[in-house]
């Protein structure tokens, strides 16, 4: 596993999606995210569809998920962005694994955001999601007034792209 740093979470999702190809297929979002994911997708030519959210745990549905996963008649699922709303924690892992067995190649990606940042691989659980996903920029629970870092599993592929938007990186 190893870990990327950048001067925003958004880039590293920017980076992380420019790195796959162009075909895999579309990104599920939840549909109570900041705005800044979606706009990071459009940076990246990828599309993307929104996911209601399930009035239990306030993220993304598991059972519309999975209905969307096994959907035949629509664009194959590359990934997914599970983002935790804030103050919700809960051990994922059972989602996770449920999609995983429906779709082995989707790319499960952990938005914990708004939760408190983990640097330590060691310690992190990582509830077989691909990548998490940490914000330390304004509003955030340890604001270091810029930044975002991400773990990834080893066999996500991950490189530094440039070019991307100005509304979604700001000026360093």
């Amino acid at each position: 596993m190893r870990t990327a740093f950048e001067a925003r979470a958004s880039t590293i999702l920017y980076n992380l999606v420019s790195t796959l190809p162009t075909s895999a297929g579309v990104y599920l979002l939840p549909a109570n995210i900041c705005p800044v994911v979606p706009l990071a997708l459009i940076a990246a030519g990828r599309p993307f569809e929104f996911i209601d959210l399930d009035p239990a745990s306030l993220c993304m549905s598991p059972s519309l998920l999975c209905q969307r996963l096994t959907a035949r008649d629509q664009q194959h699922v590359a990934g997914m962005l599970f983002a935790r709303t804030y103050g919700v924690d809960f051990d994922a892992s059972p989602l996770f694994h449920e999609l995983k067995v429906l779709l082995p190649d989707l790319l499960i990606i952990d938005d914990r955001c708004a939760a408190s940042p983990e640097p330590n691989t060691v310690r992190l659980n990582w509830q077989g999601a691909d990548c998490v996903l940490f914000s330390t920029g304004y509003a955030k629970q340890v604001d270091l007034g810029f930044g975002g870092f991400a773990h990834l599993c080893d066999h996500v592929p991950y490189s530094t792209h440039h070019g991307l938007h100005p509304l979604i990186e700001t000026q360093r």
